[in-house]
């Protein structure tokens, strides 16, 4: 073999914000089109590379620097050094998860990133194909963590490895397992009202726990009792209700809203039932079920598959 491609997905949390921070927590995930693509050729010496609009970054094994690239290498191989045997040049297109403009779409091109490197490198270790997900998800949810300063779920990797639609348990060995539901019809992605600072939102979400330990146990519980009753009804429109009232009542208890403006619902054309804020504050409005598309935004496309080897 002296090359070959991998793919994976974008990535999206559908439900359970916060809640898959803690031990246990259920949260729904979605693979979704685009993808990033990794190809990788035989080399003179070992060279891993990341491009994206605007931006690039690189690393070779025995360099000082420090970037995704380097995390997703030194958890894979630690102390070891690198692999004894044939190099390999493996380059990262993460160009589609961008718009026209550079911004980011809001897919998670660091997890997926680190998703795709990772089970690169399980390829080069004669990684069965059928395996390479499930073997992946694991190291790179590690290796992500890592990147992240200690912090991350890993709902991004696992949406991304394995697509499709599924449940995640969060905690420091998670979870992830398909679930089967009705696809949002004539559904978008728009931009939110203003970005928010992951780090920071989950900063306050940890101090409301601290001075409200009641009020976040029953925010836990009622989130995994919504998300475990639609894996037995499948009854989707109350579902969405209950749980962007979840997330709204969140919102308003640490001070990130995930709630939107009136004049964005106005520009958008939102109506009560067919919307929702992803993600940890507004940023990012999941809308569906629309007579006509809204006038900024993405059709949602769902990938059915997770890693391609192509």
């Amino acid at each position: 073999m002296n090359s070959f491609t991998l793919s994976v997905p974008g990535n999206l949390l559908l439900a359970g914000e916060y809640a898959v921070t803690e031990e246990g927590g259920l949260g729904i995930t979605l693979g979704v089109e685009p993808r990033i693509t990794l190809t990788a050729n035989i080399s003179e010496h070992w060279l891993l590379e990341g491009f994206w609009p605007g931006g690039n970054e690189s690393y070779s094994p025995g360099e000082t620097r420090s970037n995704l690239l380097s995390a997703v290498w030194n958890q894979f191989y630690g102390q070891s050094g690198p692999p004894v045997g044939q190099p390999w040049h493996l380059k990262v297109d993460s160009t589609a998860f961008f718009d026209l403009l550079g911004r980011k779409k809001g897919f998670g091109s660091s997890a997926a990133t680190a998703a795709v490197v990772t089970a690169a490198l399980l390829v080069l270790q004669n990684t069965p194909r059928q395996e390479l997900a499930h073997k992946a998800f694991l190291p790179a949810v590690k290796a992500h963590r890592f990147f992240q300063g200690g912090k991350g779920s890993g709902y991004d990797v696992a949406a991304s490895l394995f697509g499709q639609t599924g449940i995640f348990t969060g905690g420091e060995i998670p979870q992830w397992t398909p679930i089967s539901l009705p696809p949002l019809q004539k559904a978008y992605l728009c931009s939110g009202p203003q970005a928010v600072r992951t780090v920071s939102a989950l900063a306050s979400y940890d101090q409301w726990k601290i001075t409200a330990p009641e009020a976040a146990r029953i925010f836990q519980e009622k989130n995994n009792q919504l998300i475990q009753t639609l894996t037995r009804e499948s009854d989707l429109p109350r579902f969405w209700d209950e749980i962007q009232k979840l997330s709204m009542g969140l919102g308003n208890s640490i001070g990130v809203s995930a709630d939107l403006p009136q004049e964005t619902k106005v520009a958008l054309g939102l109506i009560p039932g067919n919307w929702k804020c992803l993600g940890a504050g507004n940023e990012l409005v999941l809308t569906w079920n629309r007579d006509t598309p809204p006038h900024r935004g993405d059709l949602l496309k769902s990938s059915k598959e997770g890693i391609k080897w192509e």
